[in-house]
């Protein structure tokens, strides 16, 4: 099963990982904000202290505006292949 790793889970993110969970996937996230990471874990996600938590996942999704731009801004400079290192750095760089 693919592990999935949400990136500002907040409202948006907690709704999509209740549709995940219930659906028997795995979910954790990060979120600087430690209310949002207890909804989570609530929901029944892993919520994680740490960005870097996340990129050991094999799908990352950005939840907030500024992280898909940033992960469309890397895609359109490179050649279309990012792994999980590069938008790691692109999240914290955005911190």
């Amino acid at each position: 099963m693919k592990m999935i790793g949400l990136v500002g889970p907040g409202l948006l993110g907690t709704a999509m990982a209740d549709r995940l969970l219930s659906r028997g996937w795995s979910v954790s996230g990060f979120d600087v904000d430690s209310d949002r990471r207890a909804a989570l874990s609530q929901a029944g996600g892993v919520a994680l202290n740490r960005l870097e938590d996340v990129a050991g996942f094999d799908v990352i999704l950005p939840m907030s505006a500024v992280y898909e731009k940033l992960i469309e801004e890397l895609v359109q400079a490179g050649n279309g292949d990012l792994d999980n290192s590069a938008i790691i750095k692109a999240f914290r760089s955005a911190e």
